[in-house]
């Protein structure tokens, strides 16, 4: 299977199953250098991490207590919900990084998560940076939640600009988030199919050293 998707089937199951899967970036690369570099931008010296329950978390738990470590940060709050409380579990997270000193917060969620953390950091006029994933972005644009002087940043993944002109200039639109992954992995499985000869298509995979963007 070739997968371009970053979602949680990549980064955890069954290891002999996966043998099988060649994937795109996963979560726990894609997001540790930004996430250390807007640490020490926004000197952050204790850190919360609020996350929802599964393998979302896990990945992202994982990479944000890496790049804790790349920053000199402490981790002073790591904290889950399940999809079914997050709106409710996601206040009481604020409050207890308000009092336990927290000053930066992680996060990724859902729209229930989004709205309920920025309405009670305004609540408590708890004014800390915060680092979120793209849904928070999401719940901002559909006016679910005004974030106001809240200090949000988004994290950005890295992109090719010259793939993404050249993607416009073909299909006339603007490419998906997943379409230059996509590229990379649909042109490692043709020249697998060309060039294996007697190999299998997964040897001959791990037998190439590949520059792409994946």
């Amino acid at each position: 299977a070739y997968i371009a998707d970053s979602s949680s089937d990549v980064v955890e199951g069954d290891p002999i199953q996966k043998e099988h899967i060649v994937h795109g970036v996963s979560p726990i690369y894609q997001i540790i250098d930004p996430s250390t570099q807007w640490m020490k931008d926004n000197k952050v010296t204790k850190l919360g991490i609020i996350t929802v329950d599964g393998s979302w978390d896990i990945a992202h738990t994982e990479a944000w207590k890496k790049s804790a470590a790349n920053a000199g940060v402490t981790v002073g709050l790591a904290e889950k919900s399940t999809y079914a409380n997050e709106g409710t579990m996601v206040a009481t997270y604020v409050i207890k990084a308000k009092a336990a000193g927290v000053d930066g917060i992680v996060w990724t969620g859902t729209d229930a998560g989004a709205i309920a953390l920025v309405k009670k950091m305004q609540e408590l006029d708890y004014k800390v940076p915060v680092l979120a994933t793209r849904q928070m972005l999401v719940v901002s644009n559909a006016k679910k939640v005004d974030i106001g002087d809240i200090n949000v940043s988004m994290i950005e993944s890295a992109r090719s600009e010259a793939f993404d002109e050249k993607y416009r200039t073909v299909y006339n639109r603007e490419p998906s988030k997943y379409a230059e992954s996509s590229y990379d992995l649909t042109m490692i499985a043709a020249h697998a199919e060309l060039e294996k000869n007697s190999m299998t298509a997964r040897e001959y995979v791990i037998s190439r050293p590949h520059e792409g963007f994946s």
